[in-house]
Order: structure tokens, then sequence, then C-alpha cells
């Protein structure tokens, strides 16, 4: 009998939440933090288990549940799904171990925490419309609670409004769902077109037989709900207020998990279930992927929050994963899909570095940390491998991301042969300013508030001291090195979902 390995992966997190939830004390830190080491093993094991040569859906696990109306309970992998459930797996980890210096409810934050990590495997592995949108709300609220609860000055307002944004993204989402279901003549809710043998292929619903002129909507209807998750401009604005006002561990999850969790969906139904309407709002995915990564690039620039500054860098970094789906081919998607995993290492580890700078300096405007190397030179070193990823320096993961999203988007839109520079190419070469920007607000943050002249003015702030907790310094060592190793050696993800974003690219024919 094989082993439900998929189901384990979202039991064993609901378990520990429940567990948690009632624990007190140090237990609360041991079982939250076994749990989450478990999900780490299962995630790999699920990865051996998973065949990366083939790129439909496996590991298939399919039981009915409202027959009545057709809800199954199915779920599945692909390489796309096991690169997330990986990186949703070690980036629960690090927030479980940040969290450990919680002083208020700290059962309940891990129950949370947990819950939101059980909900996001969910997201990964749903191949049924409706199991999808559960698990898909399973997300939205223990994170509220979070932001709510354990967050900083603004954080009723902040929690408020991530609702609000989300939730009605979700809706509006969840009306195309049902578009799909009664306009399709469907008598299930699965995204699989067939179940033979452990292997399926995703639906493509555009030749469901609904009316050509309807579906252009209910495309658009589950964009806007994939748009807002991701925090692509202009839906962007619950984000920076819930970053900023969410306690590390909760800003952890929304930066480096809650965004992938729209882009992946925007893969798996915009993307796979309409590949012909995708191409034909390519352009329109290129402005809004464009205008993001500006944007964000630009607000960042005028920052003096550094955490708030990673706010909008993340915003503007959420545009590259677009920016590689808007380039309909399969190098795009392979740079889109490992921007995702790269930039959930890389966001993990600045915001915890930050968070251990303002725990230790009371503060973490810019201008005021001057010359913070002088006191924690480990911390700054963890905090400067996230800025060099930030900024896309060979040898660090996200170099190759980038590079590959820049080359599926260069090959769909610049006119080599003629260089007639049509209104797409000037958009793309325009994208390109964002690595100078980001550039620019990377390092000169980084040399006021890390560098330069020390700020004598902290020491009566309160004592500057370097990492001295193993719960803090295990998960910067933990994703630092990842982001080396994988910088170093990419075919270690890429071969995972390499097989996916070839089958995803031969179902798009460029404009």
């Amino acid at each position: 009998m094989e082993i439900p390995i998929l189901t384990l992966l979202i039991l064993v997190p609901l378990i520990g939440a429940a567990a948690t939830f009632f624990l007190r004390g140090d237990s609360v830190k041991l079982a939250g933090t076994l749990t989450t080491a478990i999900v780490v093993a299962l995630s790999f094991k699920a990865l051996l288990m998973y065949d990366s040569a083939n790129p439909n859906i496996q590991l298939i696990e399919h039981h009915e549940w409202i027959p009545s109306v057709g809800i199954t309970y199915t779920l599945g992998v692909d390489g796309i799904s096991i690169a997330m459930i990986l990186l949703t797996a070690v980036v629960s980890l690090a927030a479980i171990l940040y969290a450990y210096g919680t002083q208020k409810r700290i059962n309940h934050l891990f129950s949370m925490l947990l819950l939101t990590e059980a909900g996001l495997i969910g997201v990964f592995t749903a191949m049924d419309f409706f199991l999808f949108y559960v698990f898909w709300e399973i997300v939205l609220i223990p994170l509220y609670f979070v932001i709510n609860i354990w967050g900083e000055k603004y954080r009723k307002y902040a929690s408020i409004k991530f609702l609000i944004y989300t939730h009605v993204g979700s809706v509006i989402m969840l009306l195309g769902i049902f578009a799909i279901y009664f306009l399709g003549g469907m008598d299930n809710f699965m995204m699989l077109e067939m179940l033979n043998d452990g292997t399926g292929k995703i639906i493509n619903a555009e030749l469901l037989g609904i009316d050509a002129a309807i579906i252009p909507y209910i495309f658009l209807a589950i964009f806007f709900g994939m748009a807002v998750k991701m925090a692509l401009v202009p839906f962007h604005t619950w984000c920076p207020d819930a970053y900023l006002n969410a306690p590390t561990a909760g800003t952890i999850m929304l930066a480096a998990l809650l965004s992938k969790m729209g882009a992946y969906g925007m893969i798996r139904i915009c993307v796979m279930m309409f590949p012909g309407t995708t191409v034909d709002y390519s352009f329109i995915l290129l402005i809004f992927a464009v205008v993001t990564m500006i944007y964000g690039a630009m607000l960042a620039l005028a920052q003096v929050d550094f955490k708030k500054l990673l706010a909008y860098s993340s915003i503007s970094h959420v545009g590259y994963i677009m920016l590689g789906i808007a380039a309909v081919n399969a190098i795009g998607m392979q740079g889109a899909v490992f921007q995702m995993f790269n930039h959930g290492l890389v966001i993990g580890l600045l915001f915890i570095g930050i968070a251990v700078i303002k725990q230790n300096a009371g503060t973490r405007i810019i201008d005021e940390l001057g010359g913070i190397v002088k006191k924690m030179p480990l911390l700054v070193s963890f905090i400067m491998v996230g800025i060099f990823a930030t900024i896309g320096l060979p040898g660090l993961c996200t170099f190759v991301s980038e590079v590959l999203v820049y080359m599926g988007v260069f090959k769909t839109y610049f006119p080599f042969e003629t260089l007639e520079l049509t209104k797409e190419a000037v958009v793309v070469l325009l994208s390109a300013l964002t690595i100078l920007i980001t550039i620019g607000y990377a390092l000169f943050a980084a040399q006021r508030a890390l560098f330069g002249p020390y700020n004598e003015g902290l020491e009566d702030t309160m004592e500057v001291r370097e990492v001295d907790k193993n719960y803090i310094l295990i998960p910067l060592i933990v994703l630092s090195s990842l982001i080396i190793i994988v910088g170093l050696m990419p075919h270690l993800v890429l071969d995972i979902f390499n097989s996916t974003a070839e089958q995803i690219g031969a179902l798009l024919i460029g404009p």
C-alpha cells in the first residue's frame, strides 16, 4: 500500500496546530519544531517519490467527498507543486524557530503558523477546485489573527485591510471557478482531465464548450484573485501595511509564501487551463509585471524604515515572477517558478536579519543604524548574503532565475532580426530599469544602515550585541546556505520542474 504522502503533508501540521494550541511552556516550542521538522522530512520523501521526468500530475490521492455535486478529495503534484512544498516546509521551520522569542501567547501563535503551513501545502496539492478554494481560505484566517494579535502598532488596521482585500479577491476568483463548472457542463470540480494509473493532465477549460466571448471574463476573474494574493500593482496596497505590522514570523509567511500561492494559482489555473487566453492577454500581463517591478523598486528606494523597504522590494520581485509568466514560453516559465522558490528564501532571510537588528538596536530606521557591523558582524554577513541575492549577484540563487526570466521575455517580445522597437520591446527594455534601481536601493540602504560611521547613540538605546540565540542563528544559517548552494548548483531545483515548465511552454504559442 502506497503512503498517502500528500495527505500526511497536510495532516501533520494540522495535528501540530491542534496540539500547540493547548500546550504550554517549552512543550509548545518542542511540538512546533518537531512538527515542522517532520514536514521537511515528508517533503523530501515526496520529492524522492516524484518522477521529475514525467510532467503530468503524480502521487494522486482521489476519494469521493460530496458526490451529489461532484466534489472530491483529490490531491496531486507536478514539478511546480513539489518545489513550492519544499519551500513551504523550509520557510515554515525558519518562521517557527524565529518565533521562539515570542512572549505573548506563543502556543496560539505556533498554532496559527502551523495552520497556515497546512493550508499552503493544501493549495499546492489540491486538484479539485472546491478543495483548492477551501485551502485557499484556510490560509487567510490564521494570518489575519497573526497580524491582528501579535502585530505592531497599526496591526488592527493592517489585519482588516489584509482580510478585506484578499477575501474580495478570493470571492471574485470563486465566481470564475463556478463559471467553469456551470458553463463548462462539468459534473465535478476536478482540475484533472483524467485519472489513469496515477497520472493526470490538467484540463484545458477552453475546450469545455464555454462560449468564446465568456472565456476572457472567467480568465480575468481568476486572474484578479491571483493578482491580489501576489500583490501586483495596483492590487498591492494591503501588502506594505501587512508586512510592516505583522510579527516577523508572520511577515516571513506572508512575503515568502503567500505571494507564491498567488503565483502558483496564476500558473495552475490561468495559464495551464486557459493557455490561449493567456497568450491573447500576454501584453497586459507584461504591463502588470513591468509596472509592479518599477513601482515597487522606486518606492523601496524612498523608504527610511528597513522593513518597509523590504516590503516594497518584495513587491518589485514578485513582478519578476509575473514577467516570466508573461513571456508565455518554457524558458520564462522556468524562470518564474525558480524566482518563486528563490525569492522565498531571500526575503525570509532578510526579514529575520532586520528583525534581529530591531530587537538589539531598538530601531530599524536606516539612518539611525549607521555602522551596525561594528557590533554585529556575523548578522551583517547573513544580511549581506540576502542583499547581494536581492540584486541578483552571480553565484547566488536569484541570478539564474532572473536570467531565465529575461531570456524568456526577450525571446518572445524582442525583435532581434529587425531591431524594430515595438511597444512590447519598449516595455521589456523599461523593465531593465528595475535592475539598476534595485542595486541602488539595496546597496545604498546597506551602506547607510550596516556600514559607515558607527552611531554611538545606539548604546544609549540598549545593549547592541551579536546574535546570541541558536534559535535565530539556525534559520539564518539554513536560509543563507540554501541561497548559496542553489546559486552554485541551480540544477538541484531546476531539474524538479523543468519537464513541467516545458509542458506548459508547449501549450503556449507566442503572440
